[in-house]
């Protein structure tokens, strides 16, 4: 069975965003994450092909 993920966030001007990703490693299993590791997970998932969407419901 294939696995696909998502990877979805809120910038700081409160637009959120996903982005598809397929293989999962430790450093994007998170819930939260603080500013410290925002560069990690974008080396990780890139800056292209991120989707503006709705914020999702609760």
């Amino acid at each position: 069975m294939d696995s696909k993920y998502l990877a979805y966030v809120e910038d700081s001007n409160g637009a959120f965003y996903v982005k598809p990703f397929e293989k999962m490693v430790p450093e994007l299993n998170l819930e939260k994450f603080t500013e410290k590791d925002i560069d990690s997970i974008m080396k990780i998932l890139g800056i292209d092909n991120w989707y503006i969407v709705e914020k999702a419901p609760l």
